[in-house]
């Protein structure tokens, strides 16, 4: 490997902006050969919404201090809060760009929302939860 020196420049596209999964960089090394350099941006998202009560023929309503978590595709639990006693919630993660399941984690109710993680601040989430069936 190696050693660069020289002026570093710093390549970003308007897309990293956006998704900021990635962004470039490069450093001329020996020999003024371009040594590019890909790093991966480690940044929380944060997924802020609200957790209501969804059942028929009634008003929903806030379910207050229920856990909820974001799984991957695969399963995978990825970050956890609980809401609060309005029944918002915030969740902070290192996240890509992709698409998850938000679950609230409860014995007496159930609810999912899908989510789409395409940027660092996702806002206005609403999972609706029922009560568990009783077997």
């Amino acid at each position: 490997m190696a050693c660069v020196y020289g002026p570093k420049t710093e390549k970003k596209s308007s897309l990293d902006y956006l998704h900021g999964e990635n962004y470039e960089s490069s450093a001329q090394g020996p020999d003024h050969v371009v040594v590019p350099i890909i790093k991966t941006k480690e940044r929380h998202t944060h997924i802020r919404g609200m957790v209501v009560i969804s059942e028929i023929d009634a008003p929903e309503i806030p379910l207050r201090f229920v856990g909820l978590t974001v799984f991957s595709k695969d399963e995978q639990r990825l970050a956890s809060a609980s809401s609060d006693s309005d029944g918002k919630f915030t969740l902070n993660g290192v996240l890509a760009n992709g698409t998850y399941s938000l679950r609230v984690e409860s014995s007496k109710y159930n609810g999912e929302a899908k989510i789409e993680i395409n940027s660092y601040d996702l806002n206005n989430v609403i999972v609706r939860a029922h009560k568990t069936k009783k077997k």
